[in-house]
């Protein structure tokens, strides 16, 4: 009797190894042909491997500030300021002052207009001149009487001549507050006192104007420049 032998069958191939990267996909991205990789990665065996991708470490590098001390500017000297003011001209007034009684006078440069509405102009004051004392005393007025170039002598006297001789010369009047004013200027304004305030070695006095006056308009100004007194030639147009 013969034998029979009977063939085994074939083993199984093995398994595909699982897909890294997310399932059974053609991107590997977890999203199949059928729209879920993942799902038929599971059914086919291959076991859904999340991917870590490790992200490379960045050194942060902060700006360096270079911390810079602010300067402080010290202020001009007094010599470099006179020199550089003298190249500015200015006009020349003489500023008139009643408090009281009393009546003074002085030559000044430092004027200027401050506002039309109300008429407001300012001088400067040194604190250490006698001026300074009288407009602080209760109701004190004062003139500026801007001068014209005959007027030389006058601008002079009231700068070097005095206190109770420098009235001695010009045609003096009053107008609104009492406070003197020359009759012949180039121009007057006859001022109470708005506002003061300290500026340094000066008092600025800001005057409010009652009434001025412009007698003899064409007559041009007294200019003062670079230490010395100068002459307007106006040109004929």
């Amino acid at each position: 009797m013969k034998s029979k032998v009977e063939r085994l069958p074939d083993p199984p191939p093995p398994m595909p190894p699982p897909l890294v990267g997310g399932g059974y996909g053609h991107e590997g991205n977890g999203h199949g042909a059928n729209g879920n990789g993942a799902a038929n990665g599971g059914a086919n065996g291959g076991g859904v491997v999340e991917a870590v991708m490790a992200e490379p470490a960045l050194a942060i590098v902060e700006p360096t500030l270079a911390v810079v001390a602010p300067q402080v500017a010290l202020p001009v000297a007094p010599e470099d300021f006179r020199a550089a003011l003298r190249h500015f001209p200015s006009g020349v007034t003489i500023v008139t002052i009643r408090a009281g009684a009393e009546v003074h006078g002085l030559t000044v440069s430092a004027f200027a207009s401050v506002s039309p509405v109300p008429p407001l102009i300012v001088v400067a004051i040194d604190h250490k001149h006698y001026a300074y004392e009288l407009l602080q005393r209760e109701g004190a007025v004062f003139g500026v009487n801007i001068l014209h170039q005959g007027q030389r002598e006058l601008s002079d006297r009231f700068a070097w001549v005095k206190d109770e001789d420098r009235f001695a010369v010009g045609n003096w009047t009053t107008a609104s507050t009492g406070a003197p004013i020359l009759a012949d200027a180039a121009a007057w304004l006859d001022c109470t006192i708005h506002t003061q305030m300290p500026a340094g070695t000066h008092e600025l006095f800001v005057g409010e104007v009652r009434a001025s006056g412009v007698p003899v308009a064409d007559r041009p100004p007294l200019i003062y420049w670079s230490r010395a007194y100068r002459t307007l030639e106006l040109a004929q147009g």
